[in-house]
């Protein structure tokens, strides 16, 4: 016997909240504002800054905007 696939009336949704932001190197400080203020809005408590480290290497760093223990 072969299984069909069920089709059901109606699109599946799924919700998927991101862990954490990164704010990239060249973000000017108004499109960080709003990064930051989104992922607030969306329970979003790691947020990271990229910089270039002493070894010339791409880093990133976490920014400690609010407490994230609650």
């Amino acid at each position: 016997m072969i299984a069909l696939p069920i089709y059901k009336e109606g699109p599946v949704m799924r919700e998927w909240v991101p862990d954490a932001v990164i704010l990239g190197l060249s973000m000017t400080k108004s499109d960080e504002a709003k990064v930051i203020g989104t992922a607030y809005q969306a329970g979003i408590d790691k947020i990271y800054k990229c910089y270039i480290n002493d070894e010339g290497n791409l880093d990133a760093s976490l920014i400690p905007l609010f407490d994230s223990a609650k």
